[in-house]
């Protein structure tokens, strides 16, 4: 999907809101942060309904929070309108979640494309590395006052959240997994591709100190949802 493809991407009724409703409801969780939010009526909707299950979710005092990064000015707009009701305890961000040398080289694009079998491979090459220089370009077109680290920054000021759903950028997700280590709970969206393929292997390593607990196909593409193993108890 283009940049500013302001289409939607709603998954109401389907085992993948189902799913994330699942984890959001979970009481212990209460920091949220979803990495490439879009126009929030897809995943989005599914962790306001979970977080609104929990007592006294609209009073300012009650400590939840969602944080919502979003690269796209135009689909910026529209997810800040969807956070708006919920304004106590969502955020919304523009800008880049990741710090920008975090971005693949063509090399390692190219060396992912030939190595591993996902379905990247539908795909050529070429279309993947297009999507790639138009995101970068998109970004060096917003100028230096352009927001770039915004995951980072949100670690420095809230910490490492509850939950953690990844589906941003296919060109630095496995940085910013990594900077995240620690969340109760982490969603993977395209686990059969670029975006993060080598995420769900890495969690599923016997030293990630993870847990996978759902895996299943939906319209988005595979997902999983991994867990903390100090975590005795879940969704």
């Amino acid at each position: 999907m283009a940049i500013q493809d302001t289409t939607g991407a709603s998954i109401a009724g389907t085992q993948l809101y189902n799913d994330i409703l699942a984890v959001a409801m979970v009481a212990e969780n209460m920091k949220f942060i979803e990495v490439g939010a879009g126009i929030g009526d897809g995943i989005t909707r599914a962790l306001i309904r979970g977080m609104l299950s929990k007592p006294n979710a609209m009073n300012p005092g009650s400590g939840l929070q969602l944080h919502c990064i979003e690269l796209s000015e135009e689909k910026y707009q529209l997810l800040q309108s969807e956070l708006s009701p919920y304004g106590v305890f969502s955020f919304a961000h523009n800008g880049v979640s990741a710090d920008l040398s975090w971005y693949m080289s063509e090399e390692a694009v190219r060396e992912f494309y030939h190595s591993k079998k996902t379905r990247a491979s539908e795909r050529p090459v070429e279309v993947i590395l297009s999507s790639r220089s138009k995101e970068l370009e998109y970004i060096d077109s917003k100028g230096e006052s352009f927001s770039q680290n915004i995951l980072n920054e949100i670690k420095g000021v809230y910490g490492i959240p509850d939950v953690l759903v990844m589906n941003g950028s296919e060109f630095t997700s496995v940085q910013e997994m990594e900077l995240m280590i620690g969340a109760r709970y982490i969603v993977l969206i395209q686990n059969d591709n670029l975006k993060n393929y080598d995420n769900h292997n890495a969690l599923l390593g016997s030293e990630s100190g993870y847990r996978l607990v759902i895996e299943g196909q939906s319209r988005l593409g595979g997902y999983s949802i991994f867990r903390i193993l100090e975590l005795e108890e879940g969704p």
